[in-house]
C-alpha cells in the first residue's frame, strides 16, 4: 500500500487523494493476501501431541503478528501518508543518497523494461513455458528424494550425555574406576572440554535404574563460536573411541541439550523398532536377531535393546515326588525358602511401650551362596524330622532380563539403533526392508517405535494441516477473485517452491522436520500473496481501465514487479538470520528459515513469469469462447 500510494504522489496526485487511492487499488488484495497467510497458520494451531507443543506458540505468534501488520496496513499507512507525505520527500538533501536512489530507480527501470520483453516472449512462447515449468516440477518432486527426514534437527548446545553399565557384580568403587577411565579418554580426545560430571550408581537423566554397576554423566563443552569441530562429529568420535579402550564396559554417548527433551517426550533417540509376543524367549531372540540387523546398517553407530541380560537369579527347583515321600509339602519348602534367602513379615507384637513389625530372615541371606548352601538348611516334616533340602531340589544362578516390559498384555522389548547422522528416512527404509526377509519367530510382531514413530504421527497431521490451509486459501482467493479459475492459477506457483526447499534445506545439510515442515505450510500463504497482488491489479486494469489482455497482463507485471521483488526481498532478508544462526539450538529452527528462503525465491520466479502466461492462456480462452457465443446469437443460432 506503501509503494503504491507513493508511486500516485510521484506522479502528480496530492498526498490524500494518493493515499485514498494507492489504499483502495491494492487494499482488497493485500486484505486478501493476509488473509490467506492467518488461513495457513490457524490448521496449525489444532495438531495434538509434541508437534502441536513444538509449533503451537510460533503460530500464535505469526498469527498475532499478521493480524496486527494487516491493521496497520489498512488503518496507520494511508493515515499517516496523508498527513506526512510532502514534496520534500520527492527530493534527496544527501548527495549520496541521492546518487543511491538515482541507481536504484535506473537499475529498477532497465529490471522493468527487461522484465517487459522477457514476459512478452513468454507470452509468445507459451508451449515452451509450460514445458519448461512441468519439467522443473518433476525435478522438484524427485528432488524430494535426496532429502533426509527426521522428526527434529539436532542441536548443538555444547552438551553430551555419557551412559555406563558395567559387568555385573561391579561395585561402586570399580564402576568408579570405570569412570575415571572414561574422563581420561575425554580429556585426551575433547580438548573443547569444559566440565564434566557423573553420577555413580545411576542410569539417566531421571535417576532411573540405578545400580551399583551404572553410571551416567553430563558432559559440558565449551561454546560452540570458540570450537571448531561440532558436537556430532565428537560424539561419533568417542562411539568408536570407548568401545576399543575400555571393551569390557557398555558405553552410550547422546546427544543432550533439547534432543535430550524431546527424546523424553518421543521415546528415545534414534530408531527404534518394538518387538511383542507371548512367549518371552521368542521375543528375545527376535529382539537379539532385529539388533544384529540393525548394527549392520553403515548409518547405525550403536544397537541396543530396553533391556539386559546382566543380572542373575537364583533359582531353586523343587521335586513333587521326592517331596512327597519325604512328607513335606510345597507351601512349607516355599514359605522356609522365602524366610532363608529373602526374609519375610511375620506379623505385629504389641507391648506397652507400641507396635513392633516382626521380621524373620536368616544369615544365609547375606552370605555368598555355595553348592553347599542346599545341605545347611533344612525343613520338617510331618514326622518331626528335619529333612535337609538337598534331598529334594536343585539350585543354580541363571542370567536374567533386568526387566520385563509390556504392551497390552504381550511381552515387548524396543531396539534402539543410535545414528551418526539425522536422516531418519534412509535409515528406516533400510531396515524395515531387511526385517521383510528376516524369519522371526511365529507370533513375534514388529513395529516402528519412539522419535520415528512421532514423526510419521506428526508428519501425518501436518499434511492433513496442509489440505486444510491449501482448501481455505483457495476459498479466500475465490471470494476475492469471484471465479473459480483465477485462483487456480494463484495456486498454480506452490508446487514449484519445493525445488527451493529442498536446496534451501540441502545447501545448509539440514534434514526435513516438523519445523522445516511448518515452513512449507507457511509458504502456501506467503507464495500466492505476490500472485494474488499480481492478478488482482491485472484484473483492475482490464476492468476499470479498459486495457486489453495482453496491455494489461504486461502492464500489471510490470508495475507490480517492484513491490512483488520488495517484499520478497525484506522476507528473504528477514529469515536470513534464523536460517545462518550457529548459536546454541539455533539449529532447531534454523530449517523453518531455510525452507521459506529457497522457497519463496523459486516461486517468485514463478510468479513472475508462469503466473502471467497461464493467466493469459486462461483469460484468452474465456474471451474466445465469449466471442463466439456473441457470433452464434447474432448469426441467430440458439445455443
Amino acid at each position: 500500500i506503501l509503494e503504491n500510494t507513493f508511486r500516485h504522489f510521484k506522479n502528480g496526485e496530492d498526498r490524500k487523494t494518493a493515499a485514498s487511492i494507492g489504499a483502495s487499488e491494492v487494499g482488497g488484495a493485500v486484505i486478501a493476501s493476509t488473509t490467506t497467510s492467518l488461513c495457513v497458520f490457524v490448521p496449525l494451531l489444532f495438531i495434538k501431541g509434541i508437534a502441536g507443543l513444538i509449533i503451537g506458540d510460533l503460530s500464535y505468534t505469526i498469527l498475532y503478528a499478521l493480524g496486527g501488520s494487516l491493521i496497520v496496513a489498512i488503518f496507520v499507512v494511508p493515515y499517516l501518508a496523508s498527513h506526512i507525505l510532502t514534496e520534500e520527500h520527492l527530493k534527496e538533501h544527501i548527495p549520496v543518497i541521492r546518487g543511491i536512489t538515482k541507481a536504484i530507480g535506473k537499475g529498477i527501470d532497465g529490471l522493468e523494461h527487461l522484465y517487459r520483453r522477457v514476459l512478452r516472449s513468454a507470452i509468445e512462447n507459451k508451449a515452451f513455458v509450460i514445458i519448461l515449468a512441468l519439467s522443473v516440477l518433476v525435478m522438484s518432486v524427485f528432488s524430494l528424494n535426496l532429502l533426509g527426514f527426521s522428526f527434529t534437527q539436532p542441536t548443538d548446545m555444547n552438551e553430551f550425555t555419557i551412559n555406563l553399565e558395567a559387568p555385573p557384580g561391579f561395585t561402586i568403587k570399580e564402576t568408579r574406576g570405570k569412570v575415571t577411565q572414561v574422563e581420561a579418554i575425554l580429556k585426551e580426545k575433547v580438548p573443547e572440554l569444559d566440565t564434566t560430571l557423573f553420577y555413580i550408581g545411576q542410569s539417566g537423566t531421571l535417576g532411573i535404574g540405578s545400580a551399583p554397576s551404572r553410571a551416567y554423566g553430563r558432559i559440558r563443552l565449551v561454546e560452540r563460536r570458540n570450537r571448531d569441530r561440532d558436537i556430532f562429529t565428537i560424539i561419533n568420535l568417542l562411539r568408536e573411541e570407548f568401545p576399543s579402550r575400555i571393551p569390557d564396559v557398555d558405553i552410550t554417548v547422546v546427544n543432550g541439550g533439547i534432543d535430550t527433551y524431546v527424546a523424553i517426550a518421543t521415546g528415545g533417540q534414534g530408531f527404534t523398532l518394538e518387538l511383542t509376543g507371548n512367549n518371552l524367549d521368542d521375543v528375545i531372540a527376535a529382539s537379539s536377531a532385529v539388533k544384529d540387523l540393525m548394527s549392520q546398517d553403515p548409518n547405525v553407530a550403536k544397537a541396543e535393546m530396553n533391556v539386559s541380560f546382566n543380572q542373575q537369579e537364583l533359582v531353586s527347583s523343587y521335586s513333587l515326588d521326592y517331596m512327597g515321600n519325604l512328607g513335606i509339602t510345597p507351601y512349607e519348602a516355599a514359605v522356609t525358602s522365602r524366610i532363608i534367602f529373602n526374609g519375610m513379615e511375620a506379623g505385629t507384637y504389641r507391648d506397652e511401650a507400641g507396635t513392633y513389625d516382626i521380621f524373620l530372615n536368616s544369615d544365609v541371606a547375606g552370605e555368598k551362596i555355595t553348592d553347599d548352601v542346599l545341605n545347611r538348611i533344612s525343613v520338617r516334616s510331618r514326622s518331626g524330622k528335619f529333612i535337609s533340602f538337598a534331598n529334594f531340589s536343585t539350585m543354580k544362578l541363571e542370567p536374567a532380563l533386568s526387566t520385563i516390559n509390556h504392551k497390552n498384555k504381550m511381552k515387548t522389548i524396543e531396539v534402539t539403533g543410535f545414528l551418526r547422522e539425522a536422516n531418519m528416512r534412509e535409515t528406516s527404509d533400510r531396515i524395515t526392508a531387511k526385517l521383510g526377509s528376516l524369519s522371526l519367530p511365529i507370533g513375534v510382531e514388529w513395529e516402528v517405535a519412539g522419535s520415528a514413530a512421532a514423526m510419521l504421527a506428526s508428519f501425518k497431521s501436518l499434511v492433513i494441516a496442509m489440505l486444510v490451509a491449501a482448501f481455505l486459501v483457495y476459498m479466500v482467493m475465490v471470494i476475492q477473485f469471484e471465479r473459480f479459475a483465477q485462483p487456480l492459477i494463484v495456486m498454480a506457483a506452490i508446487p514449484f517452491t519445493l525445488i527451493g526447499i529442498v536446496g534451501g534445506l540441502l545447501a545448509f545439510g539440514s534434514t526435513l522436520s516438523i519445523i522445516a515442515f511448518m515452513g512449507v505450510i507457511a509458504l502456501f500463504g506467503i507464495v500466492v500473496n505476490n500472485a494474488i497482488v499480481l492478478i488482482d491489479y491485472t484484473n483492475l486494469l482490464r476492468k476499470e481501465k479498459g486495457y486489453d489482455l495482453l496491455q494489461a497482463v504486461i502492464q500489471g507485471g510490470s508495475t507490480r514487479l517492484k513491490p512483488i521483488l520488495m517484499t520478497t526481498l525484506t522476507t528473504v532478508l528477514g529469515i536470513v538470520p534464523m536460517a545462518l544462526s550457529r548459536r546454541e539450538g539455533a539449529e532447531l529452527y534454523a530449517p523453518l528459515g531455510q525452507a521459506i528462503a529457497g522457497g519463496l525465491i523459486t516461486s517468485t520466479l514463478i510468479t513472475l513469469f508462469l503466473v502471467p502466461v497461464l493467466y493469459y492462456m486462461l483469460e484468452s480462452s474465456l474471451e474466445r469462447r465469449k466471442r463466439e457465443r456473441e457470433e452464434k446469437r447474432s448469426s441467430g443460432v440458439k445455443i
